[in-house]
């Protein structure tokens, strides 16, 4: 979780955003650097809002720089954990829906499909084109695999090439 946050960190632009409002901080490098510093404080996803509310809101209730900053927020209070990342983004209130989507994203990638609870999978499945759903989400992740492989293979080409 911890290489995943820096990394987001690393990333994260340090120009200043143009918007409405005056902002401190002004750019998301900073954002997120603040947010994390925040949400470290905190043990559960629900405890962390609050501070949350208080250092990160925007302007606007759908603003890019605090979906991430939420987001980030809610996966540092959760320590990581699927099940409790989604939770706290669905009840961050905002644009929950988002955030949510996003911690499940985060967590998912970083903890494996097996992470989310499999009461929520039997559910998808079960709903009304919840097969479709999954077939497709199947036939996804055999192409995401299958241009990891070639952009492997292209990788070594090159190493190879370059020595």
């Amino acid at each position: 979780m911890d290489s995943v946050i820096d990394c987001a960190i690393r990333i994260a632009p340090d120009k200043p955003y143009v918007t409405f409002d005056e902002r401190e901080p002004n750019n998301l490098k900073d954002t997120l650097k603040k947010t994390v510093e925040v949400a470290s404080k905190y043990d559960d996803v629900f405890s962390v809002r609050q501070a949350l509310y208080e250092n990160v809101l925007q302007w606007a209730a759908i603003d890019p720089q605090e979906v991430f900053a939420l987001t980030f927020g809610i996966f540092q209070a959760s320590k990581g954990d699927t099940k409790m990342a989604m939770i706290g983004g669905a009840n961050i209130g905002r644009d929950a829906d988002t955030i949510s989507n996003l911690n499940g994203a985060l967590c998912g990638t970083l903890n494996g499909v097996d992470s989310i609870p499999k009461e929520w999978v039997d559910k998808l499945e079960r709903a009304i084109g919840g097969q479709d759903f999954v077939r497709t989400a199947g036939k996804m992740t055999e192409l995401i695999i299958s241009k990891t492989l070639a952009m492997e293979k292209q990788a070594q080409q090159l190493k190879i090439l370059a020595e």
